[in-house]
């Protein structure tokens, strides 16, 4: 009896082995413990998975650390006493940061040498490419280390210390990874466009003529850019302050401008070079102390909806665009007055977001998401109260963002996670949420509203949203699907450039 256990015992770890052999990475599922960190699915048993690098790293404060880099995550784990001939056990050191949210700071020794140099080459011409990016440090306790940061709502870093050679190694597998992900995931492409004058802000930009030509907003005025193709140096034509959102209206011949609280329009002849400066005279005001105001189409109309909250209340007064005329002159254009009142009503409480649905407008305030019925003027809220399922969205600092038609549903996002309700304002697709990572200035997330899956992250330092297009259709004619994701477009600014974000070519 005791010999067959004996054999059974032998049998198991020569199974346990031979898997550990054949399979490094399922059999390291096995070995994990998650006494430290909470436990998290790391996919480790899916076809495909591999461990490219491991290695023994250390610090004062954190003492030996073992590192494992997979195809998708890079681990940290501490070795766990076990008894003779037992299996290695890893406790779980930090949670696993995922490879798209891996971001590296390396001694300035690194940057010395030919194999670290190319490995920092490769970073850049990565972020280049929607990838990431290393940054290099100009003091260093150790010669040699590399600093790990995961990006997110779980931010942390860990400084570990190595040899040359092991930080050489440990960069150019990360990154040659990180490329290899970047490749599969490139749903969005960047290009830079434009250069940032010299201590000025970006607030907000707008393309237009079919896309070949930009405007941008600043603390001193408004820019253009007459070719995107030629990275240009941009032109300043309206000298006015603080200028935090502008749109064009092309099919009305407008364009709109927030400088500080007042909403201007303009004849958008006044873009043209030969009148530069000239235009502040030919502007006229539409709203005076505006919170902020948008642009969209609803009720087939194209309307300017301008905002003045308070703590109290929120007056929003809606501008219907209606001269179909081109305005070359300034006498033409106060004559005809291209904007007229629509609909005017004020909401209770203070409104913080607004959008368009097809017949209605949504709002985000402190209660949530309410819905305005601009035929009416009667406003309800957008979840049903009696859906229990939804309290969780009542938590105090939860933020309305935004609210998007998804075929027959809507999907309602805060400031921390995103969920479908139907129209009848009852939770659908219960086993879809999402979680932001964060809305954090170093990164973009991309992801699946099909799936609820991040699909791609974009490292990009100090980025800011200047613009985006089709969001919300603004046209007569509504676009459908396909046509929408191909004129997609969207401008952000990182320090010193503006870059066009647009979809990855097939």
């Amino acid at each position: 009896m005791d010999t067959d256990v004996g054999q059974e015992k032998i049998q198991i770890k020569s199974d346990a082995n031979a898997e550990a052999i054949a399979n490094p990475v399922a059999a390291l599922e096995e070995q994990l413990v998650w006494d430290r960190v909470e436990k998290m699915p790391l996919g480790l048993r899916e076809e495909g998975r591999k461990l490219l690098y491991q290695g023994c790293l250390s610090n004062k404060r954190d003492g030996k650390l073992q590192v494992f880099l997979l195809d998708h995550v890079l681990l940290f784990a501490k070795v766990v006493k076990t008894k003779p001939k037992e299996q290695v056990k890893y406790k779980v050191y930090r949670p696993p940061i995922p490879l798209e949210l891996l971001q590296i700071t390396t001694s300035e020794e690194a940057g010395h040498t030919v194999d670290a140099e190319e490995a920092q080459h490769a970073a850049g011409e990565v972020r280049k490419a929607l990838g990431f990016f290393t940054r290099t440090s100009k003091t260093s306790v150790n010669p040699f280390w590399i600093k790990f940061v995961r990006l997110g709502h779980q931010q942390f870093d860990l400084t570990l210390w190595m040899s040359s050679f092991e930080q050489k190694e440990w960069l150019r597998n990360i990154h040659e990874q990180q490329r290899l992900i970047c490749a599969q995931s490139a749903i969005f492409e960047i290009t830079a466009v434009g250069q940032i004058p010299s201590k000025l802000k970006v607030n907000c930009a707008t393309q237009f003529d079919d896309g070949k030509k930009m405007a941008y907003g600043t603390e001193d005025g408004v820019y253009l850019i007459n070719s995107l193709d030629a990275k240009e140096e941009p032109l300043k034509v309206l000298a006015l302050p603080n200028v935090t959102r502008i749109d064009i209206l092309e099919h009305y011949q407008i364009l709109v401008v927030q400088s500080e609280r007042q909403v201007l329009y303009f004849p958008l002849a006044d873009l043209d070079p030969a009148r530069r400066l000239a235009g502040r005279k030919s502007g006229e005001c539409c709203g005076w102390d505006v919170t902020f105001y948008t642009v969209g189409y609803c009720l087939g109309r194209t309307l300017i909806i301008l905002v003045k909250s308070g703590k109290l209340s929120t007056t929003v007064k809606a501008l219907q665009a209606c001269v179909e005329k081109p305005f070359n002159e300034i006498k033409s254009f106060r004559l005809f007055k291209p904007l007229i009142l629509f609909r005017e009503c004020l909401i209770p409480g203070e409104v913080t977001s607004i959008g368009f649905l097809k017949t209605k407008l949504w709002m985000g305030n402190s209660r949530g998401f309410d819905i305005l019925n601009l035929e009416t003027l009667e406003t309800q809220q957008a979840l049903d109260p009696k859906d229990i399922t939804l309290e969780f969205l009542s938590k105090k600092g939860r933020k309305p963002m935004a609210m998007y038609r998804v075929q027959n549903d809507f999907l309602l996002c805060y400031n921390d996670l995103a969920v479908y309700v139907d129209k009848m304002g009852r939770r659908s697709r219960r086993d879809f949420m999402i979680h932001w990572e964060v809305f954090d200035p170093s990164f973009v997330e991309v992801w699946d509203i099909d799936a609820g899956r991040l699909v791609q992250v974009i490292q990009i330092s100090k980025v800011r949203l200047l613009f985006s297009r089709n969001l919300v259709p603004i046209r007569d004619t509504p676009a459908n699907t396909e046509e929408s994701l191909q004129n997609f477009g969207m401008f952000i600014s990182s320090d010193s450039s503006i870059f066009s974000l647009h979809r990855a070519s097939l």
